[in-house]
């Protein structure tokens, strides 16, 4: 074992965080199979086919901090490029101009990457207690050199690098020499080109009449046979850089043209236009070409490029470039071996490489063991994550049936109470049919309507909308009468058709049936767990959720079995901030040269004069904690001992829960980006020349210390704390499923009609985009915005409007009357809460009490209650229904915001608040009154267009909105 090279130092420089801490992560590729849960199981599976980059065992034995990802990641989109995995700002990047070269003895070649991304992410301490006052008395023997972690610590900086990029000769270029991705930290020279953003036109010229007309007298008609002018479609040169600066000129579109200054957003004031010329304005004006090579353009609405300058160096980015999680950061380069080395002059073999990884300084212990401390404090509610011990036992399923009916009966619910999942609670009803206008037994009830043969059976919402003449075809009556005792039982929801029924008197799962051992332990979210088929999870009337997952058992095999929510024993419920299930181990004394050692001992490749100098090395290194644990991870055991190699790792984590267990390590080790070398050329008297020409690699790759130069708060030190990617992402990331799921009367309810949101927020940027494409003040737009949902803002968000553990959805407002007039008032009968030509009131008088037809609003989060009992009996009609997003704007109205159909315009406003804006302001884009009263500010029009007669005080709020706005700038 040798010391580090690079012992812990404080740095001198002031530290500055990220000012946004990390919200969100992802998975750095998609998965090919859009219907495949996105979830750590699958994203192993997906890399199982590299045959390199086994993280934390390289295949040469050497310590390996990444995960590797390749062509041969058939289930991964590789070829979109890797993704950003959580919030956070790239730092610092390296851009070669083509790939490096090595040359190997006799005159064979690869071709390799050094190009790499790194990028800091912000990890807050999660609010907790404070710490215990310390006891009054003698002073420790050893008193902290440190100040306490309360003081000295609010979270802890980690980074992610993703290495082996593309080099920029291998970015496409389209027939300008513009960049077809243009990755937004590259530095360099930038060029704009007028293209497809660009949509003014040239204004005709002002209609001078010959002779004046009378007032009130019609304009003469056009003239058919008069040529139409074509106006050329551009961009709009400013005299100043704001939207209210005079015109000067157009650019049409194909100009190509340089900005003064760095910014690549905004305004900016040009500097040359490298290929075009200036347009008037209006036609058949003239243009002053001079003073448009000095004007203003909007740059949100010309494409851009970049010439990359510094490349082939590392650079150190001040400011740091924001990114968000899932952001394009780069596209596969190369990291080939000997064993690709192709003769000079032939054509090499390339296979696309990236190395991705997760790492954080010496500081992660502190920041971790105060996390953890701080979290234990927190409510259950606040915890969505299982923790399934070792040891914990489930139960096998349900236990045998207290009857069995034959079929012709059903469970029928008591009122008020309902289970979702793999069992149905109800008391005994058998299925009778009987004459449509027979009468019914008092104690029974209306299950629907069939035809003579039994065919077809409709509820009795449908049977009532029917015409006379269909209604005859429906000639019998399916009725439920109570069979026996009234006590609730239990039943499995689904089973075949004419299939007998299993009967339980009691809940059909109980912990204490529970036998089956779990032999690793588990962490599981709660979305993850509600996203299971409906076969796999149950609610039971008390409240309690039991899920069947998948665990090994203590012979490592595949355990299915079933967990409760509720007090089961060897469970608890845990904050993502305890980190559940991650463990620290240090490797530091798997050196280059141990590691060697070690690994052509156990490959059986040692030398006899070697052998009595590495066997104890490898011995040692078997026995360390490192590897104990690791074994113990994968259950490798018996002969095998201290023996794990990268293979085993590979093999093992192909069963999802020794996968999860790799996740969740964390290995201290000096990095292999290290500026040291030393300690790899102590491994030259052991190898061959092909090593050497190795060395050449290894040696520009090492860019620690460039970085730590430079950059404020990163470590000095290059031995870090490695942690897996996927166990990071899979640790703090809400599963991703296809459909949001939000918690309804107790009940968690999948929305099939949205799409879960991506996180993108509005920025001042965006309105002042907004604005410059409808020409009218920004602020306006904002006062809009502010007036329709205030603090509530463009979502419901998770523990304000809705449960803690639910998705983000739009914000609505549901209409009844809306859906009244939209259904010819089918459903007024049926459901009269969600269909009835009476509005909702925000609130009631003095003393009156709710009726029918005086019904509140009520709170946010029971409007997508009422929207779900109008979408099961109307889908597109609930959707237009209710008014959605930033904007509150109608889903009538999906055309005017540029959609064709609702559930694009519903599933659009669901993704994103960009989505939000852009629909409002096509909205008033195709309301010529609405946009002629935005231009002037005038706030009735505004009101009267936008909300319709019933406007109520919204001039005045939204008047007084834009003076508040208009004040803070």
């Amino acid at each position: 074992m040798t010391t580090p090279h690079h012992p812990r130092t404080t740095p001198a420089a002031a530290v500055e965080h990220p000012t946004t801490a990390t919200k969100h992560w992802a998975y750095p590729f998609a998965l090919r199979d859009a219907s495949a849960p996105n979830d750590l199981h699958h994203h192993f599976q997906a890399v199982s086919a590299m045959p390199v980059g086994m993280f934390p065992i390289a295949c040469s034995g050497f310590l390996n901090g990444s995960v590797f990802f390749g062509e041969e990641c058939t289930g991964l989109t590789i070829d979109e490029g890797f993704r950003c995995l959580a919030d956070g700002e790239v730092v610092a990047y390296r851009l070669d101009r083509t790939l490096h070269t090595l040359t190997y003895d006799p005159a064979h070649v690869v071709l390799y990457s050094l190009g790499f991304v790194l990028v800091r992410h912000r990890m807050d301490l999660p609010p907790g207690p404070p710490r215990e006052p310390a006891p009054q008395g003698n002073p420790p023997i050893h008193p902290r050199v440190n100040p306490p972690v309360e003081e000295a610590m609010s979270g802890i900086d980690i980074y992610s690098l993703y290495s082996y990029n593309r080099p920029l000769d291998r970015y496409e270029e389209d027939a300008d020499g513009f960049l077809k991705v243009v990755l937004p930290f590259w530095k360099g020279s930038h060029k704009y080109r007028v293209g497809s953003r660009a949509r003014d036109s040239q204004l005709l010229p002002p209609v001078v009449e010959r002779y004046p007309r009378i007032y009130g007298a019609p304009p003469p008609a056009p003239d058919p046979d008069a040529p139409v002018r074509e106006r050329a479609i551009g961009l709009r040169v400013r005299q100043e850089s704001n939207s209210r600066g005079a015109v000067i000129g157009l650019l049409p579109r194909g100009c190509i043209l340089t900005v003064r200054g760095e910014a690549t957003s905004g305004w900016a004031q040009i500097a040359e236009i490298e290929r075009g010329s200036a347009l008037p304005y209006t036609l058949d004006e003239r243009v002053d070409e001079r003073a448009v090579a000095n004007g203003w353009v909007y740059l949100g609405e010309l494409e851009r490029t970049v010439t990359p300058s510094p490349v082939d160096e590392v650079v150190v980015l001040d400011p740091p470039c924001p990114v968000k999680a899932g952001d394009l950061l780069g596209f596969l380069g190369e990291n080939p071996g000997k064993h690709q080395a192709e003769p000079q002059g032939g054509v090499p073999r390339l296979k696309a490489r990236v190395a991705i990884e997760v790492f954080a300084g010496a500081e992660f212990p502190d920041y971790l063991a105060e996390a953890r401390r701080r979290v234990a404090a927190l409510p259950e509610a606040e915890k969505p994550m299982l923790i399934v011990e070792k040891g914990a036992k489930l139960c096998r399923g349900p236990r045998a049936a207290e009857m069995t009916l034959t079929p012709g009966y059903v469970l029928v619910p008591p009122a008020g109470v309902s289970t979702t999942g793999s069992f149905v609670y109800g008391s005994i009803h058998r299925i009778e049919r009987v004459p449509v206008h027979s009468a019914v037994p008092r104690d029974a009830m209306i299950r629907g309507y069939t035809k003579a043969d039994g065919t077809d059976c409709i509820g009795s919402a449908h049977y009532d909308r029917l015409s006379q003449a269909k209604k005859a075809l429906y000639t019998q009556r399916e009725i439920l009468i109570p069979d026996g005792d009234t006590a609730p039982r239990w039943a499995l929801r689904d089973r075949p058709a004419n299939a007998n029924m299993a009967i339980w008197d009691a809940p059909p799962l109980s912990k204490d049936d529970a036998t089956l051992t779990v032999g690793f332990q588990l962490s599981c979210n709660r979305g993850q767990l509600n996203s299971l088929d409906a076969s796999r999870r149950f609610i039971d009337i008390d409240g309690s959720h039991w899920w069947q997952i998948e665990v090994g058992d203590e012979e490592n095999s595949c355990l299915l079995g079933w967990v409760c929510s509720k007090d089961h024993p060897g469970t608890r419920w845990e904050s993502p901030h305890a980190w559940p299930g991650f463990h620290i181990t240090d490797a530091t004394m798997f050196e280059p040269m141990a590691a060697l050692q070690r690994n052509v001992c156990l490959m059986g490749d040692v030398l006899d004069e070697h052998r009595e100098e590495f066997e104890p090395v490898m011995t040692a290194l078997g026995a360390s904690n490192f590897i104990t644990n690791l074994e113990q991870i994968i259950g490798l055991v018996g002969t095998r001992k201290g023996s794990v190699v990268s293979s085993d790792i590979g093999e093992a984590q192909q069963r999802p829960w020794i996968a999860h267990r790799v996740s969740r390590q964390i290995v201290r080790f000096e990095s292999q980006w290290s500026s040291g070398i030393d300690r790899w050329t102590q491994l030259n008297p052991y190898m061959n020349a092909d090593w050497h020409v190795d060395m050449e690699r290894q040696e520009k790759s090492g860019w620690w210390n460039e970085v730590a130069g430079k950059l404020a708060g990163f470590p000095s030190d290059a031995t870090v704390h490695h942690i897996h990617p996927f166990g990071w992402v899979d640790n703090f990331s809400k599963p991703i499923s296809r459909y949001p799921q939000i918690t309804i009367n107790g009940e968690k309810v999948v929305l099939p009609f949205l799409e879960m949101c991506v996180g993108s927020e509005l920025s001042n940027q965006d309105f002042i985009d907004a604005a410059e494409f409808l020409a009218c003040e920004p602020e306006v737009i904002q006062a809009i915005a502010k007036v329709e949902t205030g603090e509530t803002g463009s979502f419901f968000l998770p523990g304000r409007s809705l449960a803690a553990d639910d998705d983000i959805v739009p914000t609505i407002l549901y209409e009844r009357h809306i859906f009244h007039k939209l259904t010819g008032g089918s459903y007024d009968r049926i459901d009269p809460e969600i269909s009835d030509a009476a509005r909702y009131v925000k609130q009631l008088a003095d003393g009156e009490h709710e009726s029918p037809k005086r019904m509140r609003y009520g709170p946010s989060s029971g409007q997508y209650a009422r929207l779900m009992r109008a979408y099961a009996l109307a889908p597109d009609a609930a959707l237009m229904s209710a008014s959605w997003g930033r904007f509150q704007l109608m889903g009538f109205n999906h055309l005017a915001c540029g959609h064709d159909a609702v559930t694009a315009f519903v599933g659009a406003l669901s993704r994103s608040e960009s989505s939000h804006l852009r629909a409002a302001v096509s909205f008033m884009k195709q309301n010529p009154l609405l946009l002629d009263a935005i231009r002037r500010k005038d706030w009735v029009a505004i009101a009267r267009q936008y909300n319709g007669r019933y406007y109520d005080d919204y001039d005045v709020r939204m008047s007084r909105a834009y003076d508040a706005i208009k004040a803070k700038k």
